[in-house]
């Protein structure tokens, strides 16, 4: 569809012309939509599609694609045909990224998985851009994201050369983010320690998926474990935040510049904001994203983010539930063992330490190796912290048989 089809939809040209120019006073900031333009660029696809059209979600998908650079140029060049036809090509584009323009024929899964890995390359982009948008409520959608995989890990070109390029991206973010649950844990882990941010960023969500996927964890103890393993993988982040001024961060040491600044107080909403709003004084997407990151990499580092699991529901009749599940995780890490600590000193009604004792007997092996040193340095920990008496121990050695072996007290 190119430019002079405008006039067939849209009577006259100057209709599209004039909402464009309404964004001439909104100012573009690090080349990032503003809520503003965003509302105004759904008004421009409204005016040129109809409203008859089922733009329901257009604010969202247009602040993941919206191509803010070449909006400004035609705004500079509001009379160049040639960014005129760029501009609705880019627009087309997005409405059927959306899902809309039900009329092209979508691939079907072996011809997807083939375009997606590389092996087709002789194929039409728009038809390929509304497929992937099917394939996410598709029966297939397992066998299509792990293609999305292969992508993701191999084929993800530096700098995007193309508004169709960045749309693929995004699909196929959406794609492997909603098929979360169901891949295997290395493909979790490399999605939480490589596309964690920019997927926050481009509104994938990342915060649903691993919280489902924590939620079907059958125990406490699973939960706690699988809640650290995703912390240690974004521990490992190496993506980079872009910053006010054109300068850029990593995210690793945006977070751990906030947790050294808030510390426990951490997980207040207001302190999270504040902490935005000191790198992004104005609203942007960008912000917006780095909150929806942080906030994320918060509730995983304190153990709530999400509460309840199929196993471990909160039962007011015992101690198990979200809290055990946070002093287990702090457990098995011992840079967290401060956090138990706090715990207690900090929360009115804490759960009996003996009962999380009995938790931990559960699942430590007393005959690994590391095992009893790293009890005996736990237990130190607990003597200084005055959790544990002086005189109590976790763990004792019994000469008869030259084995450490659980104190009694907590194995009943």
């Amino acid at each position: 569809m190119d430019i002079k089809n405008i006039v067939q939809i849209v009577s006259p040209l100057d209709r599209v012309k004039s909402t464009l120019l309404n964004l001439s006073e909104i100012k573009l900031a690090q080349g990032v939509a503003s809520a503003e333009l965003i509302s105004r660029a759904r008004e421009l696809l409204q005016s040129v599609f109809g409203p008859e059209h089922d733009l329901q979600n257009y604010e969202q998908q247009i602040a993941r694609l919206l191509d803010v650079a070449l909006v400004d140029k035609f705004l500079a060049e509001s009379q160049n045909k040639e960014l005129g036809e760029k501009l609705f090509d880019h627009l087309h584009l997005l409405y059927i990224a959306t899902g809309n323009a039900s009329g092209l024929e979508i691939y079907d899964t072996p011809e997807l998985v083939e375009i997606i890995v590389g092996k087709k390359t002789d194929y039409d982009p728009l038809r390929y851009v509304r497929s992937l948008f099917q394939s996410i409520h598709g029966e297939n959608h397992h066998t299509e994201a792990l293609a999305a995989l292969v992508y993701l890990r191999f084929f993800v070109p530096a700098a995007f050369s193309s508004s169709i390029e960045q749309a693929v991206l995004v699909l196929l973010l959406d794609m492997v983010w909603a098929e979360y649950n169901n891949l295997l844990s290395e493909d979790q882990l490399f999605l939480a320690g490589t596309y964690f941010y920019q997927s926050c960023i481009l509104h994938v969500p990342v915060g649903e998926a691993l919280k489902s996927t924590l939620y079907f964890t059958t125990s406490p103890e699973e939960y706690a474990e699988l809640n650290k393993r995703f912390v240690d993988a974004i521990e490992q982040n190496v993506e980079l935040v872009e910053t006010p001024g054109g300068g850029s961060k990593k995210f690793l040491d945006l977070c751990h510049q906030y947790f050294k600044a808030e510390g426990a107080a951490a997980g207040q909403k207001e302190n999270l904001k504040k902490f935005i709003v000191s790198l992004y004084p104005a609203s942007s997407v960008l912000g917006e994203g780095l909150l929806e990151a942080l906030r994320l990499y918060v509730a995983l580092q304190q153990g709530n983010l999400v509460a309840p699991n199929l196993g471990g529901e909160k039962d007011e009749a015992d101690a198990y539930g979200d809290e055990l599940a946070n002093l287990i995780s702090y457990f098995f890490d011992r840079s967290s063992w401060k956090k138990i600590s706090a715990y207690y000193k900090n929360t009115k009604a804490p759960l009996p330490f003996a009962g999380v004792a009995r938790e931990i007997v559960k699942n430590i092996d007393l005959t690994k190796e590391s095992a009893p040193q790293f009890l005996l340095d736990f237990t130190d920990f607990l003597h200084q912290n005055k959790l544990l008496p002086d005189d109590q121990e976790l763990i004792e050695f019994h000469e008869e048989d030259g084995q450490f072996h659980w104190n009694d007290a907590f194995t009943v």
